[in-house]
């Protein structure tokens, strides 16, 4: 992986690439988490005609672990380690408990404000107008000060020096320039999950019988009847299969946002840190150790 400074824009591109040439490994930690999601989707759905809020908590809960999953398996590549999810987890295993706490808990308060926002009643603007605020304010701020807690958990467990105060501390002063960052990549993240979940949906009704989103369109289209609009709504609120292919639109998405958050993260280590010279200096000292030895 090479080690050289990007843009936003090259981070996302180099993201899909790496998602299309380690396939295998993104799946793998995909399936894992984003089963049991869409199932535990598909059953508060249909057993609890759960709306589209539910959906966004059941799919925010399970990127958090998707996400770990991810990070655990790419990270050890950029210190020349073979990329996977077993040797990133053998890793990072004695740090596990802490950091499943640590990111469960900055994850629940970054929720606060988004929660005000999609569980306050209509009339209740007040709460909206705080969740909103909250939001940028400090739920974002948080969520992109601690976006780097596995990285930091896997280099720190592979040697210490990877990761020490320093960069902690040059990771702190770029929290402007990783917001900028992580709003871009949300912004190209949600554009693709809507061409993802369209999709989806769009094969759904080509294979399937289910009421698809795609399906009500068309009769909403062709028929021109207003109750068929207001069952287009209702079918992208609260019907179980057009829900739970919106939750797995946003695991196969998600993949690429947290990836090109990754290669933020040694883009701004290598312009900032010089960290491409130390990781090779500390190369060529172990080469010439081994040699004198």
């Amino acid at each position: 992986m090479p080690l050289v400074p990007r843009t936003t824009t090259a981070c996302l591109d180099l993201a899909v690439t790496f998602y299309g040439r380690h396939l295998d490994t993104v799946l793998r930690v995909t399936l894992a988490v984003g089963l049991v999601s869409c199932a535990a989707a598909w059953w508060i759905a249909y057993h609890n005609a759960a709306d589209l809020r539910w959906m966004i908590v059941i799919a925010y809960a399970g990127t958090l672990f998707q996400g770990l999953g991810l990070a655990m398996a790419v990270a050890p590549g950029l210190l020349g380690r073979p990329v996977g999810v077993l040797g990133g987890l053998g890793i990072v295993q004695p740090r596990l408990p802490g950091l499943l706490f640590s990111t469960a808990f900055v994850r629940s308060v970054a929720f606060v404000g988004p929660a005000l926002v999609l569980f306050s009643g209509t009339q209740q603007w007040g709460l909206i107008l705080l969740g909103a605020v909250l939001s940028l304010w400090p739920c974002a701020w948080l969520a992109v000060r601690a976006g780097f807690d596995a990285e930091r958990a896997v280099l720190k467990s592979l040697d210490e020096r990877w990761h020490d105060d320093r960069a902690r501390r040059l990771l702190r002063e770029e929290a402007g320039e990783l917001f900028g960052r992580a709003v871009g990549i949300c912004t190209f993240c949600l554009l693709v999950w809507v061409v993802v979940f369209l999709s989806l949906d769009f094969g759904l009704t080509l294979f399937t019988h289910f009421e698809t989103l795609t399906r009500r369109f068309y009769e909403v289209v062709l028929q021109q009847r207003s109750d068929l609009l207001d069952g287009f709504w209702y079918a992208l609120t609260h019907d179980p299969v057009v829900e739970t292919t919106a939750v797995a639109a946003v695991f196969l998405v998600y993949p690429v946002g947290r990836l090109a958050w990754l290669f933020c993260y040694i883009d701004v280590r290598v312009r900032k840190d010089l960290w491409d010279l130390q990781i090779e200096f500390a190369d060529e000292v172990a080469r010439l150790k081994d040699a004198g030895a």
